[in-house]
C-alpha cells in the first residue's frame, strides 16, 4: 500500500514508459480513504488502469474523467493531490534559490580570488 500521490506518480511513469509499445498492461488499484471526522473509512475499487494504452496519463486523470467517486471523496483526493503539487513546487523553488545563491557565492569567490 502506498500514498495516492506516490502511486499516481508511479503508474504515470509506467504509462509514459510503455505507451509506445504494441501492448498494454491491465492494472487494478483501489483508493483507501481513512476514517476522519468527515466520514468513515472506505475502500473504493476503481476501473482498470491500462498502462501503455494512452487513454489516461495517470490514475488521477482517470478518476477525474470517469467521476466514480462521491463528492466528499473527490474533494479529499483533490486536496491531497493539490497539496502534493504545491509541496513539489515549493521544493523546486527552494532548490532553484539554493542553486542561484550557491552560484552567486561561487562568482563572488571567483572574483575575489581570481
Amino acid at each position: 500500500m502506498m500514498e495516492f500521490v506516490e502511486g499516481n506518480e508511479t503508474l504515470g511513469d509506467l504509462e509514459e514508459k510503455y505507451q509506445n509499445k504494441q501492448r498494454y498492461y491491465k492494472t487494478k488499484y483501489h483508493i483507501f480513504f481513512p476514517e476522519s471526522e468527515d466520514f468513515h473509512s472506505e475502500i473504493v475499487t476503481m476501473d482498470e488502469f491500462d498502462i501503455g494504452s494512452t487513454e489516461y496519463i495517470n490514475p488521477y486523470q482517470q478518476i477525474l474523467i470517469e467521476g466514480d467517486l462521491i463528492e466528499n471523496q473527490q474533494m479529499k483526493l483533490d486536496n491531497i493531490y493539490k497539496e502534493a503539487l504545491l509541496c513539489d513546487d515549493k521544493s523546486e523553488i527552494n532548490d532553484r534559490l539554493q542553486y542561484q545563491t550557491g552560484n552567486k557565492k561561487q562568482r563572488i569567490m571567483d572574483f575575489e580570488f581570481g
